[in-house]
């Protein structure tokens, strides 16, 4: 592999990861706990139409994180390393990561923690979202936490920061700013509401 079909791969791989980065924050800041947690009366009003976004949410970020693990697909991070793999000693890929060290970066998705993560991510798909099996599963059995999708979107970061570095000196700074973030919403009709039962509202005829 040359560095210029690194770098296309790379770009496309970015774009994906970023749509999970931002629905990675969205699952959090409108899964139903926490939106009655922090925006109570936000949700008694929205409480249906919160609901089915978060639910849309969940759906694209099964889909998006099993674009980047599920080897099958064509732009997983595995289907990725094999490329560059492949012939690495006589590669232009060489000089900036040696082959011990891509071999190391294999570990951080071929371990047994993320395995176990990819499975769940798999059978959710598969089972729940991509078709609907006959056989009755329990969803609950099977769905993903907070904690467990970031472990998932912190280590495809480190393997994005580390190839940008090695191989095209490029240091990258995946945070979201504020206001790409969902909670802004729910953080406006909190605003929305202050202002209603300071002034009330202006009803249509």
């Amino acid at each position: 592999m040359t560095r210029d079909e690194l770098r296309n791969e790379l770009d496309v791989i970015t774009s994906i990861f970023f749509s999970i980065k931002y629905l990675s924050t969205d699952f959090k800041y409108f899964s139903e706990q926490e939106v009655i947690r922090k925006y109570p009366t936000v949700y008694k009003d929205f409480h249906f139409l919160l609901n089915r976004i978060w639910f849309s949410m969940t759906v694209n970020l099964v889909l998006n994180l099993s674009k980047l693990y599920d080897e099958s697909e064509k732009y997983s991070i595995k289907k990725l390393l094999n490329k560059m793999q492949n012939g690495y000693k006589n590669s232009e890929l060489n000089p900036y990561l040696t082959e011990k060290e891509l071999i190391g970066i294999n570990d951080l998705i071929e371990n047994e923690r993320i395995e176990f993560l990819k499975s769940k991510i798999k059978i959710i798909r598969d089972k729940f979202y991509a078709h609907l099996d006959r056989t009755h599963q329990n969803y609950i059995t099977f769905n993903l936490n907070y904690t467990e999708i970031t472990e998932l979107v912190e280590n495809i970061e480190n393997i994005l920061k580390t190839f940008e570095l090695k191989y095209f000196n490029e240091t990258f700074d995946y945070e979201l700013t504020a206001p790409e973030l969902g909670y802004n919403v729910l953080e406006r009709l909190v605003e929305r509401d202050k202002y209603w039962n300071k002034y009330g509202r202006i009803e249509n005829d």
